[in-house]
């Protein structure tokens, strides 16, 4: 598990890849990838997210900025088994 920008981001003349660059290269390194979640109230769409990456399980949970961090990860658990 680990988090990725949704959108390229440049700070200080660097320039942070999106969520989907990192996920190309991931595959590109032979990564097998069976899930991707996503976390926030702006994430790529369903479609979108299914063409870029060809990986059919995505989830999306729409969270507010005041989320307890404890409720999120209770999600994720519940959704990877994890619990």
């Amino acid at each position: 598990m680990f988090p990725l920008r949704i959108k390229e981001k440049k700070s200080n003349d660097i320039t942070y890849p999106s969520w989907d660059d990192y996920i190309k290269e991931f595959f590109n390194e032979g990564w097998t990838i069976r899930q991707i979640i996503f976390l926030g109230n702006k994430p790529p769409s369903q479609v979108e997210a299914q063409i870029k990456t060809n990986i059919k399980n995505i989830k999306f949970y729409n969270i507010k900025e005041n989320d307890p961090a404890n409720k999120i990860a209770s999600q994720i658990r519940a959704d990877w088994g994890w619990l």
